[in-house]
């Protein structure tokens, strides 16, 4: 069953007759565009905007650039556990730090008490992604609203109408349950195995075996050159079921070519004297770019002393867990491990600049480029310099030192804003800005399959016996629809959409059973046929199952195992009916239905399903030009039609029609006079 309407955050549900195991958790950030940003500081700007309708009493509804935003603490649309049975589900596997995100909503807010399965990497940088995030939203808090703005008459009327419907949005989850969320983290039915999956450091695909069965799970996967370990491909091939998700969202764009757009914006606003703000999350991508961000600067001719700056709370301890795990870096950075370097040349930067904010050297300030700092307070107020580059969050727009700096910057036609998560395109999180001189410029860095990479190679060389995908992915996306190549080809394939309970075939109907010692001592093996060497013989015993185990045992041994007999144990467990104990129990419910609604059960049928008569029913055939005779015999009305070769039972006073016919169409328009007849009588 898919959980989610997004099919670049995944959260599918597999179930066995004896497991459960979710795929990644998801949240829909998406609704944070229909809320003004947090500010630290007051903002006239934001502060003196005009209601949404004047007069009215919901005076949290401001318009700004012809939308209209909620003023409003900040929620999200994590997906409803209502669809399912949260407390049935044994494990949760988070493929990557997206994922990570959404997991308190799983399991701080339910009744969850499974295991979360997730690669080291993926919960540090996670939880520092969380911490940045929880960080910001603590710095500024905003009034709790009422939810008159919810009902559906209302937010139905805006110009940006709202992505979901707000009466399922919640609020963000605690520090508090972010660590013991992360906390639950551990590292005979199932056996479960995380592979690279190349998209980020500890990002993974998995794999899921039973005794028959082997499915695999492409969570967001890359196959591009970059920090990250390579994709690990031999694991998924010839999978009896394969799930695809997490493929590129804006196919239409290549990364390569957004990251040449990219620094050719850099460097073009830099020579005019402007800054850049580049508003990221504080992993992922952001590895990459800083790395190469030298090169490509001093090749478009920017002089040496333009500063990059990469402002987080999280800042210094992202940049250290890049360098931890050369396990689950590209191969050239791995054997620079084993010498003394660091994996990323930006480590060794970015602790010069800090060893400097330390001693105020002025000698270290010039040993490179990037500058870390935690917020724009403190240090950097009296350090900054402009014209500069500068990485901070949240790509949303709606919180962080991001909000801050448009705020700062965003009158100066010079400067740029350039987005680059695709996650959150410029079109719906620009909103609040659109009226700024700031140049705002949307090039999305989306190292995810995309379908040239999956249609001519990947699917062919993985060669599932069956593909599993969103229903968005066998349709050109919405931004490309004329791109009908933007599809996924291979067969057999199945699609689902959200909501969807999908069945996947089983290979085998067999299952493992063990024989107990005490029963493989009687068996009495005999040769089949010519077959001297193979012997069979049948078997008598008790199937139990335990701890997904399934047992055949003796008789006797089951009664010593448990101390009672074979006969009282299948009363305590599945009881034992008697056919006087059922009447009792029905003529009792009878008198309680009639009591509460002061009819008799035969009048309450008869007017529910009807009573038919034969009179009736005559008369119906009649108006059908159908010949009929009418008949009683042993308390049975026969409406006889030798026309036709058929004839219809009146039974059970009425309450009772049987058609008899050997043709399949007189059968079906008997049924048909009958079912008329019949919803006459009830009108």
């Amino acid at each position: 069953m898919s959980l989610s309407w997004q099919p670049n955050r995944p959260c599918i549900l597999l179930k066995w007759p004896s497991a459960s195991i979710l795929l990644d958790c998801a949240v829909d950030f998406a609704t944070l565009s229909s809320c003004l940003p947090l500010n630290t500081k007051a903002s006239s700007r934001f502060d003196d905007l005009p209601p949404y309708r004047s007069g009215s009493s919901i005076d949290y509804l401001k318009a700004c650039c012809d939308q209209v935003f909620v003023d409003a603490p900040l929620e999200v649309h994590p997906v409803p556990l209502h669809l399912v049975s949260i407390n049935s589900i044994d494990a949760i596997l988070v493929s990557n730090w997206m994922s990570l995100l959404a997991l308190p909503f799983f399991t701080e807010r339910s009744e969850f008490r499974g295991t979360v399965y997730a690669t080291d990497p993926t919960l540090q940088l996670g939880r520092l992604v969380m911490e940045e995030m929880l960080e910001y939203l603590e710095r500024s808090e905003k009034t709790k609203v009422d939810e008159q703005w919810k009902q559906h008459d209302v937010f139905a009327n805006f110009p940006n109408v709202p992505s979901s419907d707000p009466r399922e949005w919640i609020g963000f989850y605690t520090r508090a349950q972010m660590q013991h969320a992360i906390a639950r983290n551990v590292s005979d039915v199932l056996t479960i195995t995380a592979y690279s999956s190349g998209y980020s450091i500890g990002s993974c695909n998995w794999v899921i075996r039973t005794e028959h069965e082997k499915i695999g799970y492409l969570s967001a996967t890359s196959s591009r050159n970059s920090h990250t370990k390579a994709v690990d491909w031999d694991q998924l091939r010839g999978s009896d079921a394969l799930i695809l998700t997490s493929i590129c969202r804006f196919p239409e764009h290549s990364p390569d070519n957004s990251v040449c757009n990219v620094f050719t914006v850099m460097a073009e606003t830099l020579k005019k004297n402007g800054s850049v703000l580049m508003p990221m999350c504080p992993t992922g991508v952001l590895y990459d770019l800083l790395e190469v961000i030298t090169v490509q600067l001093d090749q478009q001719g920017v002089p040496m002393d333009i500063p990059v700056y990469f402002i987080s709370p999280v800042a210094e301890s992202s940049i250290a867990f890049s360098n931890i795990y050369p396990e689950w870096l590209s191969d050239k950075k791995q054997n620079m491990a084993y010498f003394p370097e660091e994996p990323f040349t930006h480590a060794y930067v970015s602790y010069l600049f800090i060893t400097m904010i330390a001693d105020y050297s002025m000698d270290l300030m010039k040993c490179g480029r990037l500058k870390v700092f935690e917020s724009l307070h403190g240090a950097l107020c009296h350090q900054l310099k402009t014209p500069c580059i500068l990485f901070t969050g949240h790509p949303s727009l709606r919180f962080g030192e991001a909000v801050r700096f448009l705020e700062l910057w965003g009158n100066n036609p010079r400067n740029a804003i350039i987005m680059t998560d695709p996650d959150y395109p410029l079109k719906d999180v620009y909103g609040p800005y659109q009226n700024l001189a700031i140049r705002a410029f949307f090039y999305p860095i989306d190292t995810r399959l995309d379908y040239s990479q999956l249609n001519p190679s990947i699917m062919p060389d993985l060669s599932p016996k069956l593909l599993l995908m969103p229903e968005a992915y066998v349709q050109p996306p919405a931004t490309a629809p004329q791109r009908v190549d933007f599809v996924v080809t291979h067969n057999p394939h199945t699609t689902f959409r959200y909501g969807d309970m999908l069945t996947i075939p089983s290979i085998t109907k067999r299952k493992r059973i063990r024989l107990h010692p005490e029963l493989l001592k009687s068996l009495n093996l005999r040769a089949r046929g010519e077959q001297s060497d193979v012997g069979i013989c049948a078997l008598k015993g008790y199937l139990c199952a335990y701890d997904n185990i399934l047992e055949l045992k003796l008789e006797s041994t089951v009664e010593a195992e448990v101390g009672h007999s074979v006969d009282s144990i299948r009363s305590h467990c599945i009881g034992k009916l008697s056919g006087d104990s059922l009447i009792r129990a029905l003529q009792k419910l009878e008198s309680t239905v009639e009591a509460e609604v002061g009819h008799s059960v035969d009048a309450i049928r008869s007017h529910c399903i009807g009573k038919l008569s034969g009179d009736s029913l005559i008369r119906a055939l009649q108006k059908k030009n159908i010949k009929a005779t009418l008949e009683t015999s042993n308390g049975c009305t026969i409406v006889k039609m030798a026309g036709l070769h058929a004839e219809v039972r009146i039974e059970a006073d009425g309450h009772r029609t049987r058609i008899f016919s050997s043709s399949k169409e007189t059968r079906q328009k008997i049924a048909d006079i009958v079912a008329h007849c019949l919803k006459a009588l009830q009108d």
